[in-house]
């Protein structure tokens, strides 16, 4: 069990390195504050290395068949994408192979209040 912040980074950490040496897509997945663009900015370089675009945040409006499109018409192979509504999961990403890693749970604990305003003491 996962049982500090720290503990359920690292192990988010690890399985993004690992997709990203398998060149599989990702999506980070988490209501705030648990991370993920941190996460993101700290893997850049392997991200960079290993050719992955940056999806900023797609739009449950998308289709999937439309974001397939774009992917495509910008010779994207491999992605990575922070999402907080499930709603995307079911639209836009619905028809993309990708290795999906939750950090919806996960509450950084000094920061949290700050900058989303809820509290989880």
């Amino acid at each position: 069990m996962l049982d500090t912040y720290k503990d359920q980074y690292n192990f988010s950490n690890k399985a993004v390195l690992t997709s990203i040496d398998k060149g599989n897509n990702i999506v980070l997945y988490g209501s705030g504050c648990n991370g993920k663009s941190f996460l993101v900015n700290e893997v850049m370089d392997e991200l960079i290395r290993n050719e992955y675009y940056i999806i900023p945040y797609p739009t449950k409006n998308c289709t999937s068949f439309n974001f397939h499109n774009h992917l495509e018409s910008l010779g994207i192979d491999k992605w990575i994408v922070c999402i907080n509504e499930k709603d995307i999961i079911f639209t836009t990403l619905s028809e993309q192979s990708y290795t999906f890693i939750n950090m919806d749970k996960f509450c950084y604990p000094q920061y949290t209040a700050l900058r989303s305003g809820r509290n989880y003491n």
